[in-house]
């Protein structure tokens, strides 16, 4: 169609189109006639003289009449010259008398002279009135005429003033090695290799294509500690991800870390890079698998062994990072933040009603659930199904389908996203469900890495060293200037040993939910060993949101469409063990909840739901030589929980019956409030239930909820002038009488908490411009009539 449309332009049927049309305007050098009639510089008086750079908008001509317009049209793009520039105008007038002779700002100096500067300066450490004279040499006995011309091209000879600056300049690079790259090379090289911190170092090859690993440049660090702590504890999984903000160069670091027996993080590596790119990454993890401390064990007694390295890792979606995990490691792990993160953002992309978000994304959950690939294609036709009976546009419900077969249940990324590949091999390991370890790492560097930040510092602060060279043939030494954040890892990991596992307040908090349920007896036995049945609590379609801990209530309409949803999900332990209406059936092996929101939103590998942990206590009582002293130590580990929350809350608000009575009586005090509030007593506020609409974007408060305990107290607003002076007279006034003057001081605190406290609950701001108007009049009147009467008194 656009040969046609050529063949008709140059026939003259048609008329030609513009393709490219660029403008660019002179911006006005020291040579340049201004539009005023000055060279160089506005005029005193004129109009432009105020504006930014002298111009009114990005197309006034002030400055210079030269433009350079470019354009190319359609009938031009297949000619030898499909871009034409032209150049307008001129920077001079044609009639101009006076030759002007621009002022030049820059070194125009050529490379040739620059290289002789330098030799001169670095090897003979001459002047600058050495140089400048090796410079005039050819010059030598020449005329005024050849002199002059000579200083006004400034090609060869510059004035002292740019040759001193260019020296200095280069002396600066040369104490500093020529670059942040260059120094890091030698650090890299006298320093961190004899220490036994860098793992693999590799400079980069240009002439090497560039899908060859030896193309790019590649530096991976760690230490004995942290590859130990990778034979121990990332024998399952260990964390991947990437992040371009810990330098000024936005070289790429490679953040590689695992889980320890504690439920913290340990780093196992860190990776610098020019690119970021399944070459780059590969290589990081080929040096962590080549380093990392092997560990033989006998599988069998005919002495069959096996090698213990890294197995998973779990990153974002990142295409190059799963390219680069292929043969090294058995899979790839997608994150569950990430993943949610990202289908939040797509579901305000495509407008979705607040109210469908929360079940569309327990709908996309559930297939994440999958055990299978087989299941997983099972489900997802169910989701189809659910998605094509909301109401919702039609061109909307195609864009989620198409988005989890597309993105989440392809060939490529399916056992990323489904459970099936984060099932643990063994009770041991410890499945990561989402990356938020290697962020918070990344976070710890970045605000103990402020200042510069160049690859050099990078490394300086990462291990505490400082390279010191004076110039690039004298011999270099290294300076402990501070503890580096390898030490304070270090630390971390050592104190981190003896310590008992770390418990977060939501795993707490499912814990003790349990023990209550067991003690209110939920729990029955099955035909099975390993699934029981729980009692449903009385709050049905009610999700405990992950981001505030809102309770989100959903649209019973819509979870009754997600009903077939639930039942093929539950086929298979539904045909092992009847379904028993009015509670849920778990299964303490796998952890699984059928059908629970906790667990569908939550999963099963980094805890259990509520009623897991209530089937698991309930199945360690059957096993127990006396039922009733187990059952008191539950209660007691109950009781103590909730003595725990009461200890931080202030005297007047706390529940006195729990905090100071035996576990007989708190405990009765925690079923009444459980009867009342249901689980909202497990949360450490006592703020009332708030039904949560919108699960990826939080309700935010007018009022921000934070605690201020310790705090110093916040400054009030200072009064008004007349007020101020008003009150200061009264004041001195009534110094004389002091038992007077701090009775009313006691009264003038309270009025004036009476009046902050109307201030805060008041809403409309210009309700409250009014209100302190009045409150204002009536405070001063009250103080004077506090006056009068002591005096009378």
């Amino acid at each position: 169609m656009g040969e046609e449309y050529v063949k008709e332009i140059e026939a003259g049927k048609r008329k030609d189109r513009l393709c490219w049309s660029w403008t660019m305007y002179c911006a006005g050098g020291n040579s340049c006639q201004r539009e005023c009639g000055n060279i160089g510089s506005c005029k005193e008086n004129c109009a432009n003289r105020n504006f930014p750079n002298n111009i009114k908008n990005s197309h006034d001509m002030h400055l210079c009449k030269v433009r350079v317009i470019s354009e190319s049209k359609l009938s031009w793009l297949k000619t030898s010259k499909p871009l034409r520039i032209k150049i307008i105008g001129s920077h001079l007038p044609a009639n101009a008398l006076n030759t002007h002779i621009p002022n030049s700002s820059k070194l125009n100096l050529t490379r040739e002279i620059r290289d002789k500067i330098i030799l001169n300066r670095r090897s003979d450490y001459k002047t600058v009135k050495e140089i400048k004279m090796t410079l005039l040499a050819p010059y030598n006995g020449a005329n005024e005429e050849t002199l002059r011309n000579v200083l006004n091209e400034q090609r060869e000879i510059c004035n002292d003033t740019k040759l001193r600056g260019f020296i200095k300049r280069d002396d600066r690079r040369l104490k500093e090695n020529s670059g942040s790259w260059t120094i890091l090379h030698y650090l890299v090289t006298e320093i961190l290799k004899l220490k036994g911190y860098v793992l693999y170092y590799q400079q980069p090859d240009p002439l090497a294509p560039e899908d060859h690993p030896d193309h790019y440049y590649q530096l991976t660090l760690s230490n004995d500690l942290w590859l130990k702590n990778g034979q121990k504890f990332g024998n399952f999984c260990i964390g991947l991800d990437g992040k371009y903000d810990l330098n000024n160069d936005h070289a790429p670091i490679l953040t590689m870390i695992v889980e320890n027996n504690t439920g913290c993080a340990t780093p196992l590596a860190f990776s610098l890079s020019n690119k970021e790119n399944n070459w780059t990454i590969r290589l990081a993890i080929q040096a962590i698998k080549q380093n990392i401390p092997v560990v033989v064990v006998n599988v069998t007694m005919n002495g069959i062994t096996k090698i213990y390295h890294p197995e998973r890792a779990i990153i974002d979606k990142h295409r190059p990072s799963r390219i680069a995990i292929q043969s090294l490691l058995r899979g790839s792990i997608l994150c569950w933040f990430h993943i949610m993160k990202t289908i939040g953002e797509n579901f305000s992309q495509w407008n979705i009603p607040w109210s469908i978000r929360y079940p569309l994304a327990i709908a996309f959950k559930i297939v994440g659930r999958s055990r299978s690939v087989k299941q997983c294609e099972e489900l997802a036709i169910e989701y189809k199904k659910f998605i094509n009976s909301l109401d919702l546009a039609n061109n909307v419900k195609q864009k989620i389908i198409k988005d989890i077969y597309n993105n989440w249940i392809s060939d490529e990324w399916i056992l990323g996203f489904i459970d099936a590949e984060r099932l643990p091999q063994t009770l041991q390991d410890n499945p990561m469900t989402t990356n938020n370890f290697t962020e918070r790492m990344n976070r710890s560097i970045e605000t103990n890495h402020s200042g510069i930040k160049t690859v050099v510092n990078f490394v300086e602060r990462l291990y505490g060293l400082k390279l010191n060279r004076e110039n690039i043939t004298e011999r270099s030494g290294e300076t402990s200037f501070e503890a580096g954040l390898s030490t304070l890892f270090d630390a971390q990991s050592i104190e981190q040993e003896n310590q008992s596992k770390h418990i977060s307040s939501d795993k707490l908090r499912r814990l003790n939910l349990g023990r209550l349920y067991f003690l209110m007896g939920y729990v029955k036995s099955s035909n099975n060993n390993n699934y029981f049945y729980v009692k449903k609590h009385n709050q049905l379609n009610v999700l405990e949101s992950s981001y505030d801990g809102s309770f989100v209530k959903m649209d019973d309409n819509i979870i009754e469409k997600l009903y077939p949803l639930y039942q093929k999900f539950a086929k298979n332990h539904y045909s092992v063990v009847p379904e028993l209406e009015g509670y849920y059936l778990t299964n303490i092996f796998s952890g699984e909840c059928l059908i629970c929101l906790d667990y569908i939103w939550n999963g099963s590998f980094r805890d259990v739901c509520k009623y897991c942990h209530a089937a698991k206590i309930y199945k360690e009582s059957l096993n127990a030589e006396n039922l009733f002293d187990y059952s008191q130590e539950v209660k007691n580990q109950l009781v103590t929980y909730f003595k725990n929350k009461e200890r931080v809350i202030s005297a007047e608000n706390k529940n006195k019956l729990i905090y100071e009575g035996d576990t007989h009586v708190a405990y009765n005090e925690i079923l009444r409030l459980f009867e009342l509030q249901g689980t909202k007593i497990f949360w450490s506020d006592n703020k009332p239930l708030k039904l949560n609409r919108d699960p990826f974007r939080p309700e935010l408060n007018n009022k921000r909820d934070f605690n201020a305990i310790g705090a110093p107290p916040k400054p009030s607003a200072k009064p008004r002038k007349p007020s101020r002076i008003l009150c200061n007279s009264i004041l001195e006034e009534d110094k004389e009488n002091k038992e007077t003057f701090s009775t009313q001081q006691r009264k003038t605190k309270r009025t004036r908490r009476q009046i902050r406290t109307y201030k805060e609950n008041a809403k409309d701001n210009g309700i409250t411009r009014i209100m302190k108007i009045i409150w204002d009049h009536l405070y001063l009147m009250l103080i004077y009539l506090l006056r009068t009467t002591s005096i009378l008194i």
